[in-house]
């Protein structure tokens, strides 16, 4: 259930990026306003990073929670 909050309150932010994508009149892309409030939500301590990491891990790719570079970046 844990994983499902955490799924609902990525979701909820990036739905909101969609309203203000079509409110603001701006060529910004939708992701980028659901970004920047995610962004603003955690630096005001509207969300704790706990509240989100493990479904933001697992979305990212990474399925051990720890943050790991991967290979074709870091090769020259």
């Amino acid at each position: 259930m844990k994983y499902v909050r955490q799924l609902l309150i990525i979701l909820f932010i990036s739905f909101l990026g969609e309203l203000l994508k079509y409110i603001i009149p701006l060529s910004i892309p939708a992701s980028i306003y659901g970004m920047v409030l995610l962004f603003l939500a955690l630096e005001l301590k509207i969300l704790k990073v706990s509240d989100i990491k493990e479904t933001s891990n697992f979305l990212n790719g990474d399925r051990h929670g720890s943050f790991r570079k991967h290979h074709a970046v870091c090769d020259p």
